[in-house]
Protein backbone atom coordinates (compact mmCIF):
# COMPACT_ATOMS: atom_id res chain seq x y z
CA UNK A 1 0.00 0.00 0.00
CA UNK A 2 2.80 2.40 0.85
CA UNK A 3 4.52 2.21 -2.50
CA UNK A 4 1.53 3.49 -4.41
CA UNK A 5 1.77 6.83 -2.62
CA UNK A 6 4.98 7.58 -4.50
CA UNK A 7 2.88 8.19 -7.60
CA UNK A 8 1.16 11.00 -5.70
CA UNK A 9 4.53 12.28 -4.52
CA UNK A 10 5.74 12.52 -8.11
CA UNK A 11 2.63 14.43 -9.19
CA UNK A 12 2.99 16.76 -6.21
CA UNK A 13 6.60 17.30 -7.20
CA UNK A 14 5.43 18.50 -10.59
CA UNK A 15 3.46 21.21 -8.80
CA UNK A 16 6.62 22.23 -6.95
CA UNK A 17 8.38 22.29 -10.32
CA UNK A 18 6.27 25.32 -11.22
CA UNK A 19 8.32 27.39 -8.75
CA UNK A 20 11.55 25.98 -10.13
CA UNK A 21 10.45 26.98 -13.62
CA UNK A 22 10.12 30.60 -12.52
CA UNK A 23 13.52 31.30 -10.99
CA UNK A 24 16.77 29.68 -9.93
CA UNK A 25 19.62 30.16 -7.50
CA UNK A 26 23.02 31.79 -8.07
CA UNK A 27 26.31 30.96 -6.37
CA UNK A 28 28.89 33.74 -6.54
CA UNK A 29 32.53 33.77 -5.43
CA UNK A 30 33.87 37.20 -4.45
CA UNK A 31 37.24 38.50 -3.28
CA UNK A 32 37.37 39.02 0.47
CA UNK A 33 39.19 37.73 3.52
CA UNK A 34 36.47 35.57 5.02
CA UNK A 35 35.59 31.89 5.49
CA UNK A 36 31.90 32.70 5.90
CA UNK A 37 29.21 31.47 3.52
CA UNK A 38 25.92 33.33 3.13
CA UNK A 39 22.53 32.93 1.48
CA UNK A 40 20.54 36.09 0.77
CA UNK A 41 17.21 36.94 -0.80
CA UNK A 42 17.89 40.61 -1.55
CA UNK A 43 20.69 43.17 -1.83
CA UNK A 44 19.83 45.24 1.24
CA UNK A 45 19.93 42.13 3.42
CA UNK A 46 23.30 41.16 1.94
CA UNK A 47 24.87 44.59 2.40
CA UNK A 48 23.66 44.85 6.00
CA UNK A 49 25.02 41.43 6.97
CA UNK A 50 28.39 41.88 5.27
CA UNK A 51 28.79 45.24 7.00
CA UNK A 52 27.81 43.72 10.34
CA UNK A 53 30.41 40.96 9.90
CA UNK A 54 33.09 43.46 8.76
CA UNK A 55 33.53 41.79 5.36
CA UNK A 56 35.07 44.31 2.99
CA UNK A 57 34.57 43.77 -0.74
CA UNK A 58 36.62 45.36 -3.47
CA UNK A 59 35.10 48.11 -5.59
CA UNK A 60 34.52 45.54 -8.35
CA UNK A 61 33.07 43.12 -5.81
CA UNK A 62 30.55 45.72 -4.69
CA UNK A 63 29.43 46.16 -8.30
CA UNK A 64 29.14 42.40 -8.84
CA UNK A 65 27.13 42.05 -5.64
CA UNK A 66 24.66 44.69 -6.80
CA UNK A 67 24.27 43.16 -10.25
CA UNK A 68 23.77 39.58 -9.08
CA UNK A 69 20.48 40.49 -7.38
CA UNK A 70 18.92 42.23 -10.39
CA UNK A 71 17.48 39.19 -12.17
CA UNK A 72 15.40 39.52 -15.30
CA UNK A 73 11.69 38.77 -15.53
CA UNK A 74 11.96 37.60 -11.91
CA UNK A 75 14.57 38.02 -9.20
CA UNK A 76 16.77 35.00 -8.46
CA UNK A 77 15.31 32.79 -5.76
CA UNK A 78 18.47 33.01 -3.65
CA UNK A 79 22.07 34.24 -3.89
CA UNK A 80 24.74 32.09 -2.20
CA UNK A 81 28.00 33.92 -1.50
CA UNK A 82 31.45 32.61 -0.56
CA UNK A 83 34.83 34.32 -0.64
CA UNK A 84 38.41 33.81 -1.77
CA UNK A 85 41.21 36.18 -0.80
CA UNK A 86 44.06 34.41 -2.62
CA UNK A 87 43.47 33.58 -6.28
CA UNK A 88 45.82 30.62 -6.01
CA UNK A 89 43.56 28.94 -3.45
CA UNK A 90 40.46 29.18 -5.62
CA UNK A 91 40.07 25.40 -5.89
CA UNK A 92 39.48 25.04 -2.17
CA UNK A 93 37.08 27.98 -2.29
CA UNK A 94 35.12 26.35 -5.11
CA UNK A 95 34.68 23.21 -3.03
CA UNK A 96 32.64 25.21 -0.53
CA UNK A 97 29.81 25.36 -3.07
CA UNK A 98 29.70 21.58 -3.44
CA UNK A 99 27.63 21.45 -0.27
CA UNK A 100 25.22 24.16 -1.44
CA UNK A 101 22.40 23.72 -3.93
CA UNK A 102 22.62 26.21 -6.81
CA UNK A 103 21.77 26.49 -10.50
CA UNK A 104 24.23 29.07 -11.81
CA UNK A 105 27.77 29.89 -10.67
CA UNK A 106 29.89 32.95 -11.40
CA UNK A 107 33.21 34.32 -10.16
CA UNK A 108 33.40 37.80 -11.76
CA UNK A 109 36.74 38.75 -10.15
CA UNK A 110 38.56 35.55 -11.09
CA UNK A 111 38.65 35.53 -14.90
CA UNK A 112 42.28 34.36 -14.79
CA UNK A 113 41.05 31.11 -13.23
CA UNK A 114 38.30 30.35 -15.74
CA UNK A 115 40.02 27.14 -16.85
CA UNK A 116 39.93 25.81 -13.29
CA UNK A 117 36.29 26.87 -12.97
CA UNK A 118 35.35 25.10 -16.20
CA UNK A 119 37.10 21.90 -15.13
CA UNK A 120 35.35 22.04 -11.76
CA UNK A 121 31.90 22.47 -13.32
CA UNK A 122 32.54 19.61 -15.74
CA UNK A 123 33.56 17.31 -12.87
CA UNK A 124 30.46 18.22 -10.86
CA UNK A 125 28.24 17.32 -13.81
CA UNK A 126 30.06 14.39 -15.40
CA UNK A 127 31.49 12.64 -12.34
CA UNK A 128 29.44 13.85 -9.38
CA UNK A 129 26.03 13.99 -11.14
CA UNK A 130 25.35 17.50 -9.83
CA UNK A 131 23.16 19.55 -12.15
CA UNK A 132 24.96 22.90 -12.10
CA UNK A 133 26.05 25.48 -14.67
CA UNK A 134 28.51 28.37 -14.78
CA UNK A 135 28.86 31.73 -16.52
CA UNK A 136 32.41 32.74 -17.41
CA UNK A 137 33.91 35.34 -19.76
CA UNK A 138 36.21 35.22 -22.77
CA UNK A 139 37.09 31.53 -22.40
CA UNK A 140 36.36 28.74 -24.88
CA UNK A 141 34.97 26.19 -22.46
CA UNK A 142 33.35 23.93 -25.10
CA UNK A 143 30.84 22.57 -22.59
CA UNK A 144 27.05 22.47 -22.42
CA UNK A 145 27.35 23.25 -18.71
CA UNK A 146 29.20 26.52 -19.24
CA UNK A 147 28.08 29.82 -20.79
CA UNK A 148 30.86 31.95 -22.28
CA UNK A 149 29.89 35.64 -22.24
CA UNK A 150 32.05 37.86 -24.47
CA UNK A 151 30.37 41.23 -25.16
CA UNK A 152 32.45 44.35 -24.49
CA UNK A 153 31.84 48.07 -23.86
CA UNK A 154 28.85 47.38 -21.61
CA UNK A 155 27.36 50.60 -20.23
CA UNK A 156 24.90 50.33 -17.34
CA UNK A 157 22.41 53.10 -16.68
CA UNK A 158 23.23 53.06 -12.99
CA UNK A 159 25.61 51.10 -10.80
CA UNK A 160 26.91 51.90 -7.33
CA UNK A 161 24.98 55.16 -7.32
CA UNK A 162 26.69 56.39 -10.52
CA UNK A 163 25.25 56.84 -14.00
CA UNK A 164 26.57 55.40 -17.27
CA UNK A 165 29.05 52.97 -15.73
CA UNK A 166 31.13 50.74 -18.01
CA UNK A 167 31.83 47.21 -16.78
CA UNK A 168 34.03 44.43 -18.14
CA UNK A 169 32.67 41.16 -19.55
CA UNK A 170 34.14 39.37 -16.51
CA UNK A 171 32.32 41.59 -14.04
CA UNK A 172 29.12 41.36 -16.06
CA UNK A 173 29.03 37.56 -15.62
CA UNK A 174 27.31 38.25 -12.29
CA UNK A 175 24.59 40.12 -14.19
CA UNK A 176 24.29 37.31 -16.75
CA UNK A 177 24.03 34.62 -14.06
CA UNK A 178 21.37 36.70 -12.33
CA UNK A 179 19.41 37.11 -15.56
CA UNK A 180 19.60 33.39 -16.29
CA UNK A 181 18.38 32.55 -12.78
CA UNK A 182 15.61 35.12 -13.10
CA UNK A 183 14.33 33.99 -16.49
CA UNK A 184 11.49 31.43 -16.30
CA UNK A 185 12.14 28.16 -18.10
CA UNK A 186 8.95 28.81 -20.02
CA UNK A 187 11.04 31.03 -22.30
CA UNK A 188 14.59 31.33 -23.57
CA UNK A 189 16.97 34.12 -22.66
CA UNK A 190 17.20 34.77 -26.41
CA UNK A 191 16.12 38.35 -27.24
CA UNK A 192 15.56 39.15 -23.56
CA UNK A 193 15.84 42.88 -22.91
CA UNK A 194 17.99 44.17 -20.05
CA UNK A 195 16.46 47.46 -18.97
CA UNK A 196 19.47 48.44 -16.85
CA UNK A 197 21.93 48.26 -19.77
CA UNK A 198 22.21 51.43 -21.84
CA UNK A 199 24.46 50.17 -24.64
CA UNK A 200 26.99 47.56 -25.68
CA UNK A 201 29.59 47.26 -28.44
CA UNK A 202 28.10 47.26 -31.92
CA UNK A 203 29.06 44.46 -34.28
CA UNK A 204 27.99 43.46 -37.78
CA UNK A 205 25.50 40.65 -38.23
CA UNK A 206 28.29 38.43 -39.53
CA UNK A 207 30.36 39.15 -36.42
CA UNK A 208 27.44 38.26 -34.17
CA UNK A 209 26.81 35.05 -36.12
CA UNK A 210 30.47 34.09 -35.87
CA UNK A 211 30.48 34.59 -32.11
CA UNK A 212 27.25 32.67 -31.55
CA UNK A 213 28.41 29.79 -33.75
CA UNK A 214 31.61 29.71 -31.65
CA UNK A 215 29.52 29.16 -28.51
CA UNK A 216 29.51 32.72 -27.20
CA UNK A 217 26.63 34.47 -25.46
CA UNK A 218 26.42 38.11 -26.52
CA UNK A 219 24.39 41.27 -26.07
CA UNK A 220 23.31 43.42 -29.00
CA UNK A 221 21.82 46.86 -29.53
CA UNK A 222 18.24 46.79 -30.78
CA UNK A 223 17.61 50.49 -31.46
CA UNK A 224 17.39 51.97 -27.97
CA UNK A 225 17.25 48.60 -26.23
CA UNK A 226 19.92 46.05 -25.33
CA UNK A 227 19.01 42.38 -25.67
CA UNK A 228 20.66 38.99 -25.38
CA UNK A 229 21.50 37.24 -28.62
CA UNK A 230 20.71 33.58 -29.08
CA UNK A 231 20.90 31.77 -25.74
CA UNK A 232 23.74 29.35 -26.40
CA UNK A 233 26.04 27.31 -24.21
CA UNK A 234 29.74 27.17 -25.03
CA UNK A 235 29.72 23.67 -26.53
CA UNK A 236 30.95 23.46 -30.12
CA UNK A 237 32.45 19.94 -30.28
CA UNK A 238 29.39 17.72 -30.36
CA UNK A 239 30.90 14.21 -30.63
CA UNK A 240 27.53 12.70 -31.43
CA UNK A 241 25.62 14.81 -28.90
CA UNK A 242 22.36 16.43 -29.95
CA UNK A 243 22.45 19.98 -31.26
CA UNK A 244 19.99 20.78 -28.45
CA UNK A 245 22.98 20.77 -26.08
CA UNK A 246 23.84 24.18 -27.52
CA UNK A 247 20.68 25.71 -26.03
CA UNK A 248 20.80 27.13 -22.49
CA UNK A 249 17.05 26.59 -22.17
CA UNK A 250 17.24 22.89 -23.01
CA UNK A 251 20.16 22.22 -20.66
CA UNK A 252 18.36 24.08 -17.86
CA UNK A 253 15.22 21.99 -18.35
CA UNK A 254 17.25 18.78 -18.48
CA UNK A 255 18.97 19.72 -15.23
CA UNK A 256 15.68 20.53 -13.56
CA UNK A 257 14.16 17.17 -14.56
CA UNK A 258 17.20 15.17 -13.47
CA UNK A 259 17.46 16.95 -10.13
CA UNK A 260 13.78 16.58 -9.28
CA UNK A 261 13.52 12.91 -10.26
CA UNK A 262 16.80 12.09 -8.51
CA UNK A 263 15.66 13.75 -5.27
CA UNK A 264 12.35 11.89 -5.33
CA UNK A 265 14.13 8.58 -5.90
CA UNK A 266 16.56 9.34 -3.08
CA UNK A 267 13.72 10.25 -0.73
CA UNK A 268 11.29 7.44 -1.55
CA UNK A 269 13.16 4.52 -3.11
CA UNK A 270 16.91 4.42 -2.52
CA UNK A 271 17.55 1.91 0.24
CA UNK A 272 13.88 1.88 1.23
CA UNK A 273 12.27 -0.43 -1.36
CA UNK A 274 12.90 -4.04 -2.38
CA UNK A 275 14.37 -4.47 -5.86
CA UNK A 276 11.88 -6.66 -7.67
CA UNK A 277 10.25 -6.23 -11.05
CA UNK A 278 6.99 -5.01 -9.50
CA UNK A 279 8.75 -2.32 -7.50
CA UNK A 280 10.75 -1.26 -10.55
CA UNK A 281 7.57 -0.89 -12.57
CA UNK A 282 5.98 1.19 -9.81
CA UNK A 283 8.95 3.56 -9.98
CA UNK A 284 8.70 3.73 -13.78
CA UNK A 285 4.97 4.44 -13.59
CA UNK A 286 5.59 7.23 -11.08
CA UNK A 287 8.17 8.87 -13.33
CA UNK A 288 5.73 8.62 -16.25
CA UNK A 289 3.08 10.39 -14.21
CA UNK A 290 5.58 13.12 -13.32
CA UNK A 291 6.36 13.51 -17.01
CA UNK A 292 2.65 13.72 -17.82
CA UNK A 293 2.32 16.66 -15.43
CA UNK A 294 5.31 18.36 -17.07
CA UNK A 295 3.67 17.91 -20.48
CA UNK A 296 0.65 19.81 -19.17
CA UNK A 297 2.96 22.60 -18.01
CA UNK A 298 4.73 22.76 -21.39
CA UNK A 299 8.14 21.66 -20.10
CA UNK A 300 8.39 18.55 -22.26
CA UNK A 301 6.59 17.37 -25.36
CA UNK A 302 3.88 14.74 -25.08
CA UNK A 303 4.91 11.28 -26.24
CA UNK A 304 2.84 8.59 -27.92
CA UNK A 305 5.51 6.05 -27.02
CA UNK A 306 4.45 3.98 -24.02
CA UNK A 307 8.10 3.13 -23.43
CA UNK A 308 9.39 6.69 -23.05
CA UNK A 309 10.36 5.59 -19.53
CA UNK A 310 11.15 1.91 -19.14
CA UNK A 311 13.67 -0.63 -17.90
CA UNK A 312 16.91 -0.26 -19.82
CA UNK A 313 17.11 -3.76 -21.29
CA UNK A 314 20.52 -3.14 -22.88
CA UNK A 315 22.11 -1.92 -19.66
CA UNK A 316 20.44 -4.67 -17.63
CA UNK A 317 21.67 -7.41 -19.96
CA UNK A 318 25.19 -5.95 -19.87
CA UNK A 319 25.07 -6.10 -16.06
CA UNK A 320 23.99 -9.74 -16.13
CA UNK A 321 26.74 -10.69 -18.60
CA UNK A 322 29.65 -8.64 -17.27
CA UNK A 323 28.99 -8.30 -13.55
CA UNK A 324 27.17 -11.57 -12.88
CA UNK A 325 28.85 -13.70 -15.58
CA UNK A 326 25.49 -15.01 -16.81
CA UNK A 327 25.02 -16.24 -20.38
CA UNK A 328 21.86 -14.51 -21.62
CA UNK A 329 22.23 -15.42 -25.30
CA UNK A 330 19.10 -17.61 -25.21
CA UNK A 331 17.06 -15.42 -22.87
CA UNK A 332 13.90 -13.68 -23.98
CA UNK A 333 13.48 -9.95 -23.43
CA UNK A 334 10.96 -10.69 -20.66
CA UNK A 335 13.47 -12.93 -18.89
CA UNK A 336 16.07 -10.16 -19.03
CA UNK A 337 13.51 -7.62 -17.84
CA UNK A 338 12.42 -9.79 -14.90
CA UNK A 339 15.93 -10.86 -13.87
CA UNK A 340 17.31 -10.15 -10.42
CA UNK A 341 19.79 -7.29 -10.54
CA UNK A 342 20.98 -7.12 -6.95
CA UNK A 343 20.89 -3.51 -5.75
CA UNK A 344 21.01 -2.08 -9.29
CA UNK A 345 18.07 -0.54 -11.13
CA UNK A 346 18.48 0.30 -14.82
CA UNK A 347 15.95 2.77 -16.23
CA UNK A 348 16.01 4.73 -19.48
CA UNK A 349 14.02 7.86 -20.27
CA UNK A 350 13.53 9.29 -23.75
CA UNK A 351 12.41 12.89 -23.37
CA UNK A 352 11.88 15.79 -25.75
CA UNK A 353 12.14 19.16 -24.03
CA UNK A 354 10.24 22.07 -25.50
CA UNK A 355 12.32 24.79 -27.15
CA UNK A 356 11.45 28.46 -27.62
CA UNK A 357 10.68 30.35 -30.84
CA UNK A 358 14.00 31.76 -32.02
CA UNK A 359 13.86 31.59 -35.81
CA UNK A 360 10.74 33.10 -37.36
CA UNK A 361 10.22 33.63 -41.07
CA UNK A 362 7.28 35.59 -42.40
CA UNK A 363 6.65 35.76 -46.14
CA UNK A 364 4.61 38.77 -47.28
CA UNK A 365 3.04 38.94 -50.72
CA UNK A 366 2.11 42.42 -51.97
Amino acid sequence: MGLQSTKIDFVARAEETVRLLQRGTVAILLKANSQNVYSFKNLSEAKAKLKEDSIKLSAEGDKALEMVFRGAINRPYKINIAFCNDIETINSSLQIFEGIKFDWFCAPEFEAKNTEIVNWIKILNEERNMEVKAVISNTKADSEFVVNFTSKKIILNNLGGKNNVEVTPALFTSRVASALAGTPLTRAITNLQLDDVASVERLTNNEYDTKINAGELVLYNDWDKVRFGRGVTSITTMNGKSEERKKILIISKMHMWKREVKELINNKYLGAVQNGINEKMLLITSIKQYNAELVKKGVILGSTNENDVDIDITAQEKYLKVDKNIDTSNWTEKEIRDAKTGSYVFIKANLEFTDAMEDIQVTVSC
